[in-house]
């Protein structure tokens, strides 16, 4: 599946680092503590989208009544408190090593901190299979499509031979916005209705791109 590429761009946070649930746990613990009524895990992968404030409106919060920023800075807080359990998810390792092995360039493209990312990517020992690692300045969750296209203009990209991999509807958004092709693995922050109606190749798990 990945032989005709030179480029691999990975989405991090669900795609190769295996976060979903614990997110949606914090997400959950944060609604409660505002009485807010929660949804089951389906219900949250359903309307998950970015940017992330709209995902949270999705899910019934009025920001007439509560501040977005407070409760991203309460997210990030809880997160990178506990983050240090979390890993890979199955799979990943091996296919990154594969990737190289087959001399295709990596990069990590995320709607996340980069210094974030970049801290995780040294902890779990990964430095060395990625070129560059292009994240956020902010943890607001606004998306990545202009920090792609920036990073695309200013680059060396042969779309025709680069591939985007990730796990939401804003991955294909981002990939067609760049030009590249997309494939996209369900990771439990989206549903896979959501990913299948972007008419892009859809797989179960990493082992897949083999």
């Amino acid at each position: 599946m990945l032989k005709n590429y030179k480029t691999v761009i990975w989405d991090w946070n669900g795609t190769l680092f295996e976060d979903a649930e614990f997110c949606r746990g914090i997400t959950d613990r944060i609604f409660q503590r505002r009485e807010i009524p929660l949804v089951d895990p389906e219900t949250h992968e359903r309307l998950f989208c970015h940017p992330i404030k709209q995902y949270y409106e999705n899910l019934g919060i009025d920001f007439s009544r509560h501040s977005y920023e407070d409760i991203a800075a309460e997210f990030v807080q809880e997160y990178e408190a506990n983050a240090h359990t979390l890993s890979l998810r199955a799979g990943a390792r091996e296919m990154l090593e594969f990737v190289r092995g087959e001399g295709i360039r990596q990069l990590i493209l995320s709607a996340a901190p980069i210094e974030y990312i970049s801290k995780t990517v040294e902890r779990l020992s990964l430095t060395d299979f990625f070129d560059t690692v292009i994240g956020q300045d902010n943890h607001y969750g606004k998306g990545k499509l202009e920090t792609a296209r920036v990073w695309a203009e200013s680059h060396d990209l042969a779309p025709d031979s680069t591939v985007l991999i990730g796990d939401t509807d804003h991955d294909y958004e981002v990939a067609r916005e760049i030009g590249v092709d997309c494939i996209l693995i369900p990771s439990g922050y989206q549903h896979r209705d959501n990913l299948t109606s972007c008419g892009v190749s859809v797989i179960s798990c990493l082992r897949e791109l083999y």
